[in-house]
């Protein structure tokens, strides 16, 4: 199964960084989509608002180690090494900056310490549903999710169909055969991945670095 953008090696793994721009016309900066926790296919899931600025904006989304047809990674899940495979991935894709990430939820996080480490690739921050530090400083995550996630994660398969029949991104028809069952085994496959889990549990610990 072909990813639909590019697979580039970052550490120990291979990323995948979707990008579409309407050449000349484009409208810079660039907008970059970072998923939150549990966004299992990235690239579609955006779909049904990057096809609204497709034809105006350059539309990059880059899918972290354990999401959409990105690999997982023996790398710690720390805000530092989050931010770093962001950049090496758009880097290694030939995307240059400025940019203005688009954030959901858990990758807020990451937005606003992108803004902080370097003020100068980042013009702005589009939030959608987009978390900040102090939500996950007080946040208490229940104790029963690891029993809840390992029971999910042996039903993937049936979630992961029922959840892509129901997405936006289906359900309006903005993805075609292909791309709808390429969106199925990719959900079965990253549902509650190790590095997605990985990034819950590093979450404190990151919201704490990343002050506002």
């Amino acid at each position: 199964m072909n990813a639909p953008g590019k697979m580039v090696k970052v550490n120990d793994t291979y990323m995948h960084v979707f990008s579409i721009s309407p050449s000349d016309t484009a409208i810079h900066p660039t907008i970059v989509f970072l998923s939150g926790s549990g966004t299992e296919c990235p690239t579609y899931d955006f779909k049904p608002l990057w096809h609204l600025l497709k034809d105006r904006f350059h539309i990059v989304v880059v899918e972290r180690p354990g999401y959409g047809w990105s690999g997982q990674t023996s790398h710690p899940r720390d805000i530092d090494t989050i931010l770093a495979e962001t950049r090496e991935s758009l880097k290694q894709a030939d995307i240059a900056g400025p940019f203005i990430p688009a954030a959901h939820s858990l990758s807020g996080l990451e937005a606003i310490y992108w803004a902080q480490k370097y003020p100068d690739e980042v013009y702005a921050i589009l939030g959608l549903d987009m978390a900040v530090p102090q939500v996950y400083r007080i946040m208490e995550i229940p104790k029963y999710f690891p029993l809840l996630a390992r029971f999910g994660h042996l039903l993937r398969r049936p979630l992961a169909a029922a959840m892509v029949k129901n997405h936006p991104a289906v359900k309006n028809n903005l993805l075609d055969k292909t791309e709808r069952e390429a969106m199925e085994v990719i959900t079965s496959r990253q549902l509650l991945s190790k590095n997605m889990m990985d990034e819950i549990d590093y979450v404190k610990e990151n919201a704490v670095k990343v002050r506002v």
